[in-house]
This record gives C-alpha cells, sequence and structure tokens, in this order.
C-alpha cells in the first residue's frame, strides 16, 4: 500500500455552499442526413432543425446547441428551437452551463436566461457548474458559481495570471505576484502550495492533483482535503470525474477513487485511459476496466472502437456487434448491422450508417431514421 496522508485546509475565504446534483441519462442525439440536413433525436422522436448542416455542435444534458449555418447560436430543448444570440461562433456547452464569446463579451445561457459577464473577456472557461474568466480591462480572475458573479483575484497590475485552470466545480490558478496555486471550491478559495510557477498541475471534479513545490511530492486536493499520494511525482497521471490514475515510479497503476487509493496493477499496462468515472485499461491486448474499487475484464481482447460517457462503456466486438457495458454488466446494443462509426453520449448510442442513415439505440430500444 502506498504512503497516504490526509490533512484539512482552512479556507481563506468564505462565500458559499454548493451542492452538486447527478443528471440522468438524457435520450438526446444529434446528427445530418444524406441531403445534410440538420436533425434531433430525442427519446424516441427524430426532428427536423435546419435545411443546411450547422457550422458546429456541442451537447448538454437535456439540450443541443449549435452554431447553424448562417452562424446564429441555438439551443433545441424540450421539442423547440430558440435563437439564443447572433454570429457566436465560440461557444462551450456542458451539463449544466453553456457560455459564448461574441467578439470580446462572455455571456452565459443558465436555466432560460442569456447573463452578460465580462465585456473585456480574455482567456476563459465554462465547467458543469461554474464559469471563470480573465477581464483584460480590470485585470481580474472571476467566477461565476450559484448565481453570484465573484472576483478572485485583483490588482494584478500588468501581470496576467501565470496560468488556470477549471474543473467541473472549481478553478485552479497561480498567479505572477505571489507565485502560489490556489483553489476556487464550493465558495471558499484554498492556498495549495507556493513557490508554483514551475508545478504541474491539473483539475477535474472536486479535485485538483499536483507537485508540492515543499517536499516534491505528488498531493491532491480533494474535497477540501490534501491527500498526499506518492512522495516523488508519478510517470504519468490521468483525471476524470471524481477519479484519478497514476503510473508510480516503480510502474504499478494506481487509482485515487472517492478518497482510497488503489494499485490496480503491480506493473505498467500497454495503455490507460480515464473518461468521466471509468479507468479503462489496455493490458496484453485484453479490455479491462477500473470502477467502484474493482477490477474487470470485459473481453480477452482490445476493440477497434469504444467510447466511454457518464460511467458507461460502448465498444464494438469481435463480431461486429456493439456492447454496452456498465457497473459490472453487458447488453448487446446493435449487432448484425453495417456501420461505419459511432458516437456515444451520456447514455445514448448513435450509428452512422451507410448512405448516411442512422441508427440510434437509447434506453434498450434500437430506432432508425
Amino acid at each position: 500500500m502506498n504512503r497516504m496522508r490526509s490533512r484539512s485546509l482552512l479556507p481563506l475565504v468564505a462565500l458559499s455552499l454548493w451542492t452538486s446534483t447527478t443528471a440522468t441519462a438524457q435520450g438526446l442525439a444529434a446528427f445530418t442526413d444524406y441531403m445534410d440536413r440538420f436533425h434531433v433525436f430525442d427519446k424516441g422522436t427524430f426532428t427536423q432543425l435546419e435545411n443546411l448542416p450547422p457550422r458546429s455542435v456541442q451537447m448538454g444534458d437535456r439540450s443541443v446547441f449549435y452554431s447553424s449555418n448562417n452562424s446564429d447560436l441555438k439551443m433545441y430543448a424540450n421539442g423547440k428551437t430558440v435563437t439564443l444570440d447572433r454570429s457566436a461562433a465560440e461557444f462551450k456547452a456542458t451539463d449544466h452551463l453553456m457560455a459564448y464569446k461574441l467578439a470580446t463579451s462572455l455571456k452565459l445561457y443558465d436555466h432560460g436566461e442569456v447573463i452578460p459577464l465580462c465585456y473585456n473577456t480574455g482567456n476563459w472557461a465554462v465547467d458543469d457548474s461554474i464559469v471563470g474568466w480573465y477581464d483584460e480591462a480590470q485585470r481580474t480572475i472571476n467566477v461565476r458559481y450559484e448565481g453570484e458573479n465573484i472576483q478572485l483575484e485583483d490588482a494584478l497590475a500588468n501581470n496576467q495570471l501565470h496560468s488556470w485552470k477549471t474543473g467541473d466545480n472549481l478553478v485552479a490558478w497561480v498567479t505572477n505576484i505571489e507565485n502560489k496555486l490556489k483553489v476556487f471550491y464550493h465558495g471558499d478559495i484554498y492556498e495549495l502550495t507556493p513557490q508554483a510557477n514551475e508545478v504541474p498541475y491539473e483539475a477535474a471534479l472536486d479535485m485538483v492533483v499536483y507537485q508540492d513545490s515543499q517536499d516534491n511530492g505528488f498531493h491532491a486536493f480533494l474535497r477540501g482535503e490534501i491527500i498526499d499520494l506518492e512522495p516523488i511525482m508519478p510517470k504519468s497521471f490521468k483525471m476524470g470525474k471524481g477519479v484519478m490514475a497514476y503510473v508510480d515510479m516503480s510502474g504499478s497503476l494506481k487509482v485515487l477513487s472517492g478518497t482510497k487509493v488503489y494499485t490496480a496493477y503491480t506493473y505498467e499496462p500497454q495503455e490507460y485511459y480515464v473518461v468521466d468515472s471509468l479507468v479503462i485499461i489496455k493490458d496484453r491486448d485484453r479490455l479491462k476496466a477500473f470502477a467502484n474499487g474493482q477490477l474487470q475484464e470485459l473481453e480477452n481482447y482490445w476493440p477497434e472502437q469504444w467510447k466511454a460517457s457518464w460511467g458507461t462503456l460502448a465498444y464494438v466486438d469481435v463480431n461486429r456487434a456493439v456492447k454496452v457495458w456498465r457497473q459490472g454488466k453487458s447488453e448487446i446494443a446493435i449487432q448484425r448491422e453495417t456501420f461505419q462509426d459511432f458516437t456515444f453520449d451520456r447514455g445514448t448510442l448513435l450509428l452512422n450508417m451507410p448512405n448516411k442513415k442512422v441508427k440510434v439505440w437509447w434506453n434498450g430500444q434500437v430506432y432508425a431514421y
């Protein structure tokens, strides 16, 4: 068992408290047909939205956001399509929020309302429950969280941030002035380590992992506590939603899930991936997954195509059937079909068939267009 020690951090600023929500499978998919018309699948129903293909498409939890052929920013939800803004080519949708930049203005779409956030926007990011941005006029770093705009750093003068990264519900950053790694989480600001301008770090749901500048160890900020994971940095690490996998210096593959560190392998596998809450492993050309504290072998081969989303894995088996695996159970979604490729998002499987036809698997049923 590896060295692991936890300690609590006292927040620097107490602002608010937030409780996360868990989304359910949405039953949404978007595609263009053989005439390049844009359609949406919504819980068993196919609906044409546009006569021309969109410029870009992103899926929210229960919405489809897209830039139409004439660059209008639109949203489909609950059977209706609305235009949110004009000529907004740069946008990002998450499970609960969507933000976009129009010229230098940053705007947020949240629960039916378009909210201006900044008119002189530099770098910006939106995640599941938080939006962060750098105001170039005021030279401040800000977040919008729980319906409130909060200034995290002020008086940056001509020095911009050294770096900053967002997770689903937090923001981590290093300033050029204090040179400290900080994190904003659930309304509080925590200081993680000083002299952080060269410190490697990454952010994800409830978690920031980083190298401590004082002891050079591999640490994790997890839900308000610091966990000392390893005395030295690992060979590699990858993050998902509340899960982080890494290969330590001995070559062991370890997984931080919840507040526990599990040793999945005592040697380094061929490949490993972290997608949402799943750790997908290629070991001796076999497909394995680590979830809920357990390593499971799914197949004695490595699939040529696979996708993971929301704790579920979809992959093509040796018979060209598409299987869906979740929480230790698998089922065949599509079999004896010729298809080109597929997408898998939030429990909805869309297969691109020959001649630009599609089939959708959702909630155990197959729908053809």
